[in-house]
């Protein structure tokens, strides 16, 4: 008679199919790790600054844009935690040669930050911190725009902001240690405003609007110090440009102007603008 081996339990071959993969996703923990292991090396072979702006690999930035996407489903971020993704992105933010790999980073930051304890990590980290805002020396627009949309979920309430956009000001906090590092950054306000001036892109623009928007609201003693002409004069520039302005968007320019009218130096530069005046009033009176 011959012998073999006993049969596996039944049910062994599912619960192994399910042991790799993310969640209830396609994707699976060692398509994850081979993806960061590439990212890895792509940073170590690029650390030198001086180096000319490149186009990021076709195939890395397939694979990246699939890490992207995942994270926008909220479920999945917590088994994401264990491969320290926050760690290794923060890594990438000092690789300027690939504009395009910051854009996308930033972006899979910011929707992994909607993670209270990716949130927490992120914002105990003062050297992430610094390298998010010094992003914004940045003159490469979907990079600008994906760093508004990062640090102004920062500021806002989390469950609100969803139906808008962004993700890190959620909570007090969180939001204590990013504005701390603002208010020591005298040129952080300076970048803002010369987007508001000079960018073309309504996206960036209404996205520089509302972290502005969620930053004043959320200190008043940095509303008191901004809320001067130089920012009015550089929102009426940016309102000119963002003509397509309607909905929600309109009440946010709404929302900061009425910023301007709460405080001392915002009043000195609303008086100083006529044409505002009525504009500003009205919405007031349509406050409850």
């Amino acid at each position: 008679m011959c012998t073999r081996n006993p049969s596996p339990p039944p049910d062994l071959s599912d619960e192994l199919q399910h042991a790799d993969t993310i969640g209830d996703t396609a994707y699976s923990k060692r398509w994850l790790f081979s993806l960061l292991m590439d990212l890895l090396k792509l940073i170590k072979s690029n650390s030198d600054k001086s180096e000319p702006i490149e186009e990021l690999d076709a195939d890395l930035e397939e694979r990246l844009c699939c890490l992207w996407d995942l994270t926008v489903n909220h479920d999945v971020l917590p088994y994401l935690e264990e491969f320290n993704l926050v760690s290794i992105l923060s890594e990438v933010l000092n690789c300027e040669r690939f504009p395009r790999l910051l854009e996308i980073c930033v972006g899979i930051l910011a929707n992994m930050a909607y993670s209270t304890s990716a949130c927490q990590k992120m914002s105990d980290d003062e050297t992430f911190i610094n390298r998010i805002l010094a992003l914004f020396y940045s003159r490469d627009t979907p990079t600008l725009t994906e760093v508004c949309r990062y640090v102004t979920f920062l500021f806002v309430d989390a469950h609100s902001w969803r139906s808008l956009v962004q993700t890190v000001l959620a909570s007090d906090e969180h939001s204590v240690a990013w504005l701390t590092t603002i208010r020591f950054q005298s040129d952080f306000v300076d970048n803002l405003l010369f987007i508001l001036k000079n960018s073309k892109n309504g996206h960036l623009l209404i996205a520089a609007v509302r972290l502005l928007d969620g930053i004043t609201r959320g200190d008043d003693s940095l509303a008191e110090v901004w809320c001067g002409s130089d920012l009015l004069d550089a929102i009426l520039v940016a309102q000119h440009q963002m003509k397509w302005l309607h909905g929600n968007e309109v009440e946010i320019i709404h929302r900061l102007l009425y910023t301007f009218s709460s405080n001392v130096t915002g009043v000195c530069a609303l008086t100083k603008r006529v044409p505002l005046l009525p504009m500003v009033r009205n919405f007031q009176l349509a406050r409850p």
